[in-house]
This record gives structure tokens, sequence and C-alpha cells, in this order.
């Protein structure tokens, strides 16, 4: 979101959730579900696959989609 210049206020709007909430899920310390994930999709403009990766030891919310990356370079 920082690349984005977007706070969690800023897309509380689009969420079924708090602003809380949303720097919980941020800070990897709640699970998001699949409605979280579709709402910060379209918050963010970014397809869901782009939001996370999975990990051994837990999970990672990106802010920023790999194609968007790509096209910057």
């Amino acid at each position: 979101m920082d690349e984005k210049k977007l706070t969690p206020k800023d897309i509380a709007p689009y969420m079924k959730i708090s602003e809380r909430t949303i720097y919980r899920t941020i800070r990897a310390q709640r699970c998001p579900t699949l409605v979280d994930l579709v709402c910060f999709s379209a918050a963010l403009k970014t397809p869901i696959m782009d939001l996370f990766t999975i990990e051994s030891d837990g999970y990672e919310i990106r802010v920023e989609s790999e194609k968007e990356e790509e096209e910057q370079i």
C-alpha cells in the first residue's frame, strides 16, 4: 500500500472490516477471509493472487502486483 500511497483508512470504505482489523491483517496478526481478499483486491485494483504469498511459517500480504512491478522496470 505504500507504493500506491494508500493507508488502511483509505481502503476502509471498500472493506467489510474495521480499520483496526485491516492493520492486523496487513501485519499478519489475523488470517484474511476470502471476502477480505476480494475487498483488498478491489480497493488496490490488483488480482487476488498478487496480494499474498504462502510461506512455511505463515503468510504475507503484498501490496503491489508483480505485473505492475514488471511494467515499472
